[in-house]
This record gives C-alpha cells, sequence and structure tokens, in this order.
C-alpha cells in the first residue's frame, strides 16, 4: 500500500459525502453501553475492535493497538463531547445524510464534524404524523402535499420495511410492483394498527412510490440490527419487482446496508440505471479485511453508482472508523488495479473520487462545495 493510504486522511482524498448515517450521542457511556452500539456485544475478539484499538486509539492520545480496556478509560477521561470532536473532525467527511433517531443530536454532530447535514425524512413517521391530522381518507393526498414541499431534504427512508422471514431466511416481498390505490390506502389505515401496518408490504409499498413520484431519492434499508443486537437481512432479489415498476420514475433508489448480500445488490444496480448500493457499514464492522468487499461490489456494480455511508449510530467511532476504511479499502483495490495495469491512475482517481462524493451528491442533489 503507497505511503499516502497509511494515513487515516490523506491529504489528496476528497471529503467524504456519508450518504447515511445518523448523529452521535452526546452523553457520557457505561462501557456496557458502549460494547453494545459497537455491536461488539459477548465477541469483544473481533475485527470491529481491532479496527476501534488500531485507528482510534491514536485520536485519544493512546498507542495505537492500546488495550480495549484503556480505551475505555480514557473514553471517560475525555467525556463524550471531546471524544466526538476528536473523532468526527478527523473523519475526513465534508457531508452527512442524517436519519435522526430520538435521543441523538443532529446539530452537536454537525458542529463537531465540520460538515454540511442533510436531513432524512423517515416516511412510516411523516405518514404517522400527519394521520393524526387528517381522517384516513385524506392520508393520501396529504403524504404527496407534504412530500412536494420536502425540497430540502437530502433523501427519504424505508426506516421500518421488514422483509418477513421463517428461520431467518426472506419468505416475502419487501416491497410489491404496485401500489395500493388511494381509497384502498385509506381503508388499510382505517382499519389496522400500526403495529399491523408495520409489517405489512403494502403500506410501505405505497409510501416508497409516492416517495419516488415526488422525484426524492429513496433509502431501502437491507439490514437492520435487532434491539438485543441480532441482525437481520432482506433479501435484495425480492425486491426485483419493486424495482422494475419504479425504474422509469427516474428517482433513485439507494440499497442501504446490503452486506452480506451485497453482490447480488450489485448486480441490482446493474441492471437498474436507478438503483444504486452503499459501501459502509461493512468496512468498520470489518477492519481492513473489509477491503475484499470493496472488491467484490466494484466487480459487478457500475462505478458511477456506488456512494460511501458508514450508517454510523451513537459514537463517533462508527463515523471514524467507516470512514478510515472505506479509504484504505477502496485505496488498496485500486492500488493494485493500477499496479498491475488493469487501469490508469487517471482513472483510479476519477473513481476515487466518484465513489467518495460525487456519486452522492449527483443522486441526492447536494450541491457542490468541495
Amino acid at each position: 500500500m503507497p505511503d499516502r493510504w497509511r494515513s487515516p486522511v490523506p491529504d489528496d482524498w476528497p471529503r467524504l459525502v456519508d450518504a447515511h448515517c445518523h448523529p452521535v450521542l452526546t452523553g457520557d457511556l457505561t462501557d456496557e453501553a458502549f460494547a453494545g452500539l459497537m455491536g461488539a456485544g459477548q465477541a469483544l475478539e473481533s475485527m470491529s475492535t481491532v479496527a476501534l484499538r488500531r485507528w482510534c486509539a491514536p485520536v485519544l492520545d493512546l498507542d495505537a493497538h492500546a488495550a480495549l480496556d484503556a480505551y475505555l478509560a480514557r473514553r471517560r477521561e475525555l467525556g463524550a463531547a471531546e471524544v466526538n470532536r476528536r473523532l468526527l473532525s478527523r473523519a475526513g467527511v465534508g457531508d452527512l445524510v442524517l436519519d435522526e433517531p430520538e435521543g441523538t443530536d443532529l446539530e452537536a454532530t454537525l458542529t463537531a464534524a465540520d460538515a454540511r447535514g442533510h436531513r432524512v425524512v423517515r416516511l412510516e413517521d411523516l405518514a404517522a404524523g400527519l394521520l393524526a391530522q387528517v381522517d384516513p381518507p385524506a392520508l393520501a393526498d396529504a403524504v404527496r402535499s407534504e412530500l412536494s414541499r420536502t425540497d430540502a431534504v437530502a433523501a427519504v427512508t424505508l426506516a421500518g420495511v421488514r422483509s418477513p422471514s421463517v428461520g431467518g431466511a426472506a419468505n416475502g416481498p419487501m416491497l410489491g410492483a404496485r401500489p395500493l390505490a388511494d381509497s384502498s390506502l385509506g381503508d388499510l389505515v382505517g382499519t389496522t394498527e400500526p403495529e399491523e401496518r408495520a409489517d405489512d408490504p403494502r403500506w410501505h409499498t405505497w409510501l416508497a412510490f409516492a416517495a419516488l413520484e415526488a422525484g426524492l431519492p429513496l433509502q431501502v434499508p437491507l439490514g437492520h440490527v435487532l434491539a438485543p443486537g441480532r441482525p437481520i437481512f432482506g433479501d435484495p432479489l425480492a425486491l426485483r419487482p419493486f424495482l422494475e415498476a419504479t425504474e422509469s420514475l427516474g428517482a433513485p433508489v439507494i440499497l442501504i446496508n446490503s452486506y452480506p448480500h451485497h453482490e447480488i445488490a450489485a448486480v441490482l444496480a446493474r441492471s437498474y440505471a436507478h438503483v444504486h448500493l452503499d459501501i459502509g457499514r461493512v468496512m468498520r464492522a470489518g477492519g481492513d479485511l473489509s477491503a475484499r468487499v470493496v472488491a467484490e461490489v466494484l466487480l459487478a456494480a457500475p462505478f458511477g453508482r456506488l456512494v460511501y455511508s458508514s450508517d454510523g449510530y451513537g459514537l463517533a467511532e462508527h463515523h471514524y472508523l467507516a470512514a478510515v476504511l472505506f479509504r484504505r479499502g477502496l485505496g488498496t483495490v485500486l492500488h493494485d488495479l493500477v499496479v498491475r495495469d488493469e487501469i490508469d491512475r487517471a482513472t483510479s482517481d476519477r473513481l476515487t473520487r466518484a465513489v467518495s462524493r460525487d456519486n452522492a451528491v449527483r443522486a441526492f442533489g447536494l450541491g457542490e462545495t468541495d
């Protein structure tokens, strides 16, 4: 690996656009809460903690590979505000596309990162808020009206979409090929409880079509972490009918958190002109070993359809690690291709900027300042 990639943030690397993330928590955390947010759980000897000790420890004035206990003690000593400032300001991220759950602090995150923020609207929350103001038959028009005025938002997301599963395997479509008629949507809302709608693909399908018809980029999560920290995954192939039906609408669909189905998601991006996918969460979880995921995605996906994301949530370490390891992973893959004369340096540099920044700027309509 060239010396310029040994730095966490090479001087000549463009500032990243983080295409999907969440704000950090501003309060001090117990060690148990920190471990839970890191996703370590009982597996403290994992690549995520190896990466934490290697890359985050020096930012907190510790030696690289410092023991985890020493890292946690230093984190407590500095306090959450200083840890957030150090890690976020050194991540090399210029824009954050932020999904803002309760309990997080968007403004504190942007200040610490010295980055532009772009809010994401959760479609389910938007619809729920409107349903408190209008009767079910009027919901469709109310949602469309609200979406037509949401010109400041970078994207919308179906945060609650789930793939029905049996034994952990996908057993049905997350989104369908045809939305309900407005009258049928009113009937659905009027005869079901929110908990029932949360598991109903018809509900999510209607919201997704409404967003895309309004010209808004749509984020579709393929991976989630349940309360105990146990992940569930959606099968990207189940989205094919939906993607077929929405391609002509032209608005981008961004498949987020596609690992371990990233290769299938990459093929979908190659097959449908409006489909994008992110490279992110797996980077912070897999350390340098996740460079192979970058290679596997590049194998199939069009270069213009890849975006970076951290899926950082709560911890500044998420944001920092994902950014550092993304640059190292992409840099390693492209350097190897240049050395083998598979691509020239100019193409490598153009691809680096595209995946790091330009693709997301275009997909989300962010405008350019970098």
